[in-house]
């Protein structure tokens, strides 16, 4: 009998004691509660590799299973079992650390080893397990090296292919050991008896281990695969919207980055510009430290020549006054001399030198008159003595009025002429005034003429001119000169621009050379990773595999069916093959062929060639992936080289249609203004023309102006010398008034005296001719005296003024034509004078005009410049940074075409500015939508680098203007790097989802299939009359939920675009379907335990009643008698030759009772056992007779004591419930 002999509990849990327990036959354990019969049970499972811990666990109350079994490094539990070529002991004893347990085979049996005396005294004296097998070894026995691990020993002890392959074909130890210490022999193959004999441990939970036992044993290929955390993420779907969003934005993006690197250009620009408008601008300081100098000189220069003027001009001016005076001097003499002359030739001078020449004559004739006179009055000399005395009387008072009267009048008379004087002095400075204000209007009027002329004839000339302006033809020559500079800069951009596109289409070539031969990689990968999966499972086939099966049970199958069969019918798993060993190797079907001719397969090779086949691929791929990875670098690289190369080319583009956009429009600006400057100097020669003939009216209307101006000013000279004079007439007049009255006085004077001499000589007369003298005679005598007294009177006062002709004649009538000639001289003089002065006054204005104009254009010029260097200086505060000048290049704008050039530069950088604040601020706010996204993430990662390295608030404008760096990075490397993530993350995602359908879908197809296999395994040998139709149904819960269907619509979306090997995520159907699936996947409690997705379900009729057991309690409750027990008793038996289909092995179950069964049917189960080769190890705590006739070996145990074996025997007594009994003798 194969199978195992004896339990050995050394030291174990019965203490410093060894206790054997034969169980070559069914054997039954009883003793009271805590005598260990759970426990001992319990080794049976621990013999076929079931973790000991686990059964631990179910003794309540209990240490652990290596405190309680193994206390001491000398316990150990010992498995004697047999085998075709000899007996074998399986060990468990304590690790040298003493933390775990370890397993030990031995070539040997109990007895001859360790019951062997030496041995025996070894193990007596408590020596450590490790010391005892070191003994043994010595003693010849073949000891295998330690196992620490359950599995392995569980496969060398059942001889389990798959456990003995999981480790690969290069490890062979475990393959040696199971050929040595495996049950039954070499060639016997099982699996699965350590679930199998802990399902039938215990029968209150027979039904769920039975279910655990299937699905541990059947389906232990079929991994169900905790669904992956990406499955439960649910920030995937925020992270495909996040890009998605960001991909229908990346164009506004783009032109969010693409103003940035404009305003970068912009702002370089701007520096350039700036440097260069530094550098106009010293120039500028420099121009206007020189026109301030040029300005003060014109200053210094006008005031020299103003002070020159004055002391020429006044020197000439004390000269034509001089000469004027002189003028008038001589003119005043020559006048008076001629006024004389005139006055000597009315009083005829001749006539009065006659008359003076007859003098003595006249004087002669008054004596003779006087003579007469006296003769005739001699016979009255008395009366005419009293006359003359009373005449002379009257007259002597007339006299002396008449000197009161003439020093009055000599007084008005002083007093008249000095009025006289006074008003021709007035007269002469009015006249002066008169000549001077005249002279000074011709003057000004000469110069305004002049002037007004110059005018005229400069407008006439420009009106005729067909020039530019100085400044029209400077700004064409400086807007030219910047044209040929841009056209320059705007052909060098071009070539740069060229050679850039050709290094992008260069680098964009290779790319696509690298992505094809990288695609081409990934096939080869793909397609020796197939090989791989291939050969791989060629190497390690499916269990139910007809592979398997021929390799199992057809070792020479290669040679014969290998060479014939096709590669997929080797890989099903529902042909349920059996071997039938009564045909030949060479038939086929019934078909013999000439297979000598035929050349294996690939699949039929040998283990060892499939695995060289194997490793040769792996090396292939290993190497192919590394080319792939080493590509996947150069690709990397290539995108990086290219995404600095389509960087590079959009600056360059931008600016070169930044140059373009300027050249055009400074060749806009050159035509415009050149149309400017023709339709300025078509304005001009118009407007001089309207000037000129406005110029022209405006000089006749000032000559006519000046005309009567001259006269108006004339006029009032005239008008204030008349009224000077009729002052001086009122003046005069008063005193010509007390004249008159004192003339009239003196006429009154002179008549009284004359009426005196009147009635002086009427009483003459009187008396004369009283006496006889005639009256009248006197009268006429004496008229006759006194009419010669007054001519001599006269004519002797001619002598006064007869001396002062002479005189006149003499030392001034003589000077006339020397003073005429010498007026002569003196107003050529003066016109000599004038012509100077006014030369000198010409000269003074002329030069003063030219410093005048000049300090005009250098101080216009100076505040023009001032103005534009405020104007420059305040563009250069609104380019922080610039800190130097640069030297200018030929070419170079002037200072106000920089001020401009700035200027819009400046307005380009605040546009561009405020489109990377709206750009950056659109992207924050479609990041904010997806805050818990990776996008999300990257981006604030990007922001935090930035704080760091800037150390500025992300609030500030100097850090928001530069994130669209931050955007590029974020699109060209982490949203790619996001998007392959997501890509595969998705991938990963629905790859595992679709693997998780497969594999669900597996084990609905593998359910199905068991359930059909075993029911055909199963349900054979039924002793029991009571149950007939008993068969069990698997069925998998997975189809029952409603995510089953999402499931499967998903994973046909997916396959389809997963076939399409599209790289780009994908579409929202395919991710409503992956999402819904997961959301009812995440609902569905599906564990990784396959146990939970399946369904038993017993069926069976009981007397004829059909019974459905689904669930521990559905059998509990199917049969009051234990037939539901019976029937799954039916199936574990099938199943458990199923497991071990050698049958010469004898097996073991550990039956804790058979409950209320019958007798006759507890008969019945060990008739079964036995049939099967099932031996029970039981510990019944029953002393019934009937029952413990069925085992072999029945033991009483105690923790103190040990093991006991009953015997039986029969005895006689009176108790008639006694009689038929069997009495249990206790054998030690």
């Amino acid at each position: 009998m194969l199978g195992l002999q004896s339990i050995v509990l050394s030291n174990s849990i019965y203490r410093n004691k060894i206790v054997r327990i034969d169980v070559n036959g069914h054997t039954n354990l009883s003793g009271g509660n805590g005598a260990g019969k759970t426990s001992s049970l319990n080794l049976v499972p621990v013999f076929y590799g079931t973790d000991p811990n686990k059964l631990v666990i179910k003794v309540a109350g209990k240490v652990s299973f290596l405190e309680y079994y193994l206390p001491q490094q000398s316990s150990a539990l010992i498995f004697e079992y047999l085998r075709d070529d000899g007996p074998r002991l399986a060990l468990l004893h304590r690790h040298a650390s003493g933390t775990k347990h370890v397993y030990r085979f031995i070539a040997g049996g109990f007895e001859e080893t360790f019951l062997s005396p030496s041995i025996k005294a070894l193990v007596g004296s408590g020596a450590s397990m490790g010391d005892v097998l070191r003994a043994i070894s010595s003693m010849g026995f073949d000891v295998s090296r330690q196992i620490d691990i359950i599995i392995d020993y569980r496969a060398i002890i059942q001889h389990d292919k798959k456990l003995l392959q999981r480790h690969g074909r290069g490890r062979n130890t475990e393959r040696e050991l199971a050929y040595q210490y495996c049950l039954g022999g070499r060639n016997s193959y099982m699996s699965n008896l350590d679930a199998m004999a802990y399902s039938v441990l215990s029968r209150k939970d027979m039904f769920d281990r039975f279910k655990t036992m299937i699905a541990e044993t059947q389906f232990n290929e079929l991994y169900i695969e905790e669904r992956s955390d990406m499955l439960k993420d649910k920030s995937l779907r925020e992270d495909i919207g996040s890009i998605r969003t960001f991909t229908q934005s990346e164009d506004a993006i783009r032109s969010c980055i693409a103003s940035y690197y404009e305003r970068e250009d912009l702002l370089s620009q701007r520096d350039t510009v700036a440097g260069q408008l530094k550098s106009r601008l010293l120039e500028a300081h420099e121009t206007c430290d020189e026109l301030a100098i040029k300005i003060r000189e014109c200053d210094d220069q006008l005031n020299d020549k103003e002070l020159q003027y004055r002391g020429q001009s006044m020197t000439l001016r004390e000269q034509v006054d001089a000469c004027a005076s002189r003028i008038h001097h001589l003119e005043r003499e020559i006048n008076a001399i001629q006024d004389d002359r005139e006055r000597y030739d009315e009083l005829n001078i001749p006539q009065m030198r006659a008359d003076y020449g007859q003098l003595k004559s006249y004087r002669s004739e008054l004596t003779q008159l006087e003579q007469f006179y006296t003769d005739i009055t001699k016979q009255v000399q008395n009366l005419e003595f009293e006359k003359q005395q009373s005449i002379a009387h009257a007259r002597e008072v007339r006299d002396e009025v008449r000197a009161d009267i003439e020093k009055q009048r000599s007084e008005l008379g002083k007093k008249r002429e000095l009025v006289t004087k006074q008003f021709e002095a007035l007269i002469e400075k009015v006249r002066k005034q008169r000549e001077e204000a005249l002279e000074k209007y011709n003057e000004e009027h000469l110069k305004e003429y002049q002037r007004r002329a110059e005018q005229l004839t400069v407008a006439q000339q420009k009106a005729l001119s067909s020039s530019f302006t100085d400044d029209e033809i400077h700004a064409i020559n400086e807007l030219e000169a910047r044209e040929d500079l841009l056209k320059e800069q705007c052909n060098s951009t071009d070539r740069e621009v060229a050679t850039e596109r050709k290094l992008y289409q260069d680098a964009s070539k290779k790319r696509d050379d690298i992505i094809e031969v990288r695609r081409d990689h990934e096939s080869q990968c793909q397609r020796l990773q197939a090989d791989i999966d291939r050969i791989t499972k060629l190497i390690t086939p499916s269990k139910n595999s007809f592979l398997a099966a021929l390799r199992e049970h057809h070792p020479d199958w290669p040679e014969t069916i290998g060479k014939v069969i096709p590669a997929e019918i080797l890989a099903r798993e529902d042909l349920e093959p059996v071997l039938d060993n009564s045909g030949s190797d060479s038939h086929l079907f019934g078909w013999e062929l000439a297979l000598h001719k035929l050349e294996k397969p690939e699949f039929a090779l040998e283990i060892s060639q499939l695995e060289e086949t194997l490793r040769g691929f792996e090396i292939k791929l290993a190497a192919v992936e590394e080319k792939l990875a080493d590509l996947r670098t150069q690709e990397g690289q290539i995108y990086k080289y290219m995404s600095e190369r389509e960087k590079a080319l959009r600056i360059l583009e931008r600016r070169a249609q930044t140059q373009q956009k300027e050249w055009a429009a400074i060749y806009t600006e050159i035509k415009d203004k050149n149309t400017e400057a023709k339709r300025a100097l078509r304005k001009r020669q118009e407007a001089y023309r309207k000037e000129a003939d406005a110029l022209k009216l405006a000089l006749s209307r000032f000559e006519k102006d000046s005309e009567e101006e001259k006269q108006q000013l004339k006029r009032n000279f005239d008008q204030g010398v008349l009224e000077h004079k009729t002052n001086l007439a009122a003046d005069l007049g008063d005193l010509d008034t007390e004249l008159d009255h004192l003339v009239e006085r003196r006429t009154e004077i002179d008549a009284l005296c004359k009426e005196k001499e009147a009635e002086i000589q009427e009483v003459f007369e009187q008396r004369c001719t009283a006496e006889g003298v005639e009256p009248a005679k006197i009268r006429q005598a004496e008229e006759n005296v006194r009419q010669q007294e007054a001519i001599i009177k006269k004519v002797s006062g001619y002598l006064q003024t007869l001396e002062e002709y002479d005189h006149f004649e003499k030392h001034r009538l003589s000077q006339l034509s020397d003073l005429q000639s010498a007026q002569t001289s003196k107003s050529t003089e003066l016109q000599t004078l004038k012509t100077q002065l006014l030369q000198l006054k010409n000269e003074y204005q002329a030069i003063t005009k030219e410093l005048q104009d000049a300090k005009e254009q250098a101080d216009s010029r100076f505040k023009v410049l001032t103005k534009l260097i405020e104007q420059g200086q305040h563009q250069i505060k609104r380019c922080p940074g610039v800190v130097n000048a640069v030297e200018l290049e030929t070419g170079t704008g002037s200072l106000e075409h920089l001020i401009k050039q700035i200027q819009l530069l400046l307005d380009g950088e605040y546009k561009k500015r405020n489109e990377v604040f709206d750009g950056v601020a659109s992207v924050q706010r479609i990041l904010n939508t997806f805050i818990n996204s990776k996008i999300y993430r990257a981006w604030d990662y990007l922001v935090r680098q930035r704080q760091s390295r800037m150390g500025i608030a992300e609030s500030e404008d100097n850090f928001r203007l530069s994130q669209p760096l931050d955007l590029e990075t974020l699109l060209n490397n982490e949203i790619p790097t996001i998007k392959d993530g997501l890509l595969e993350q998705v991938r990963a995602v629905g790859d595992n989802l679709s693997k998780y359908h497969t594999i669900l879908d597996s084990l609905n197809k593998e359910v199905a299939r068991v359930s059909r296999h075993l029911g055909r395994e199963v349900n054979t040998g039924n002793p029991f009359d009571e149950i007939t139709d008993i068969s069990f149904e698997l069925t998998s819960v997975i189809v029952e939920g409603d995510y089953w269907s999402a499931l499967t619509a998903f994973n046909q979306q997916w396959k389809a675009w997963r076939e399409s090997r599209s790289e780009i995520l994908p579409p929202d159907a395919l991710l409503d379907a992956l999402y819904r699936a997961n959301e009812l996947l995440s609902q569905a409690k599906i564990g990784k335990n396959i146990d939970s997705l399946l369904r038993l379900t017993i069926h069976l009729n009981e007397n004829g009643r059909h019974a459905r057991i689904a669930s521990q309690r559905d059998m509990e409750n199917a049969s009051s008698n234990g037939l539901s027990y019976l029937a799954i008793l039916v199936i574990f038996m099938g199943m458990t030759r199923y497991l071990c289909p050698n049958e010469a092995i004898k097996l073991h179950w550990s039956i804790d009772e058979f409950a209320n069964l019958s007798l006759q049917n507890i008969a019945k189960v060990f008739e079964m056992l036995t049939e099967k080769g099932i031996y029970c190890y039981s510990a019944f705590p029953t002393s019934d007779p009937n029952i413990l006739q069925h085992f072999d070996h029945k033991y009483l145990i105690n923790v103190q004591e040990g093991v006991r074996q009953f015997k039986d025997q029969v005895v006689k007594t009176d108790n008639p419930f006694l009689a038929q009994s069997n009495q249990l003798m206790v054998e030690g």
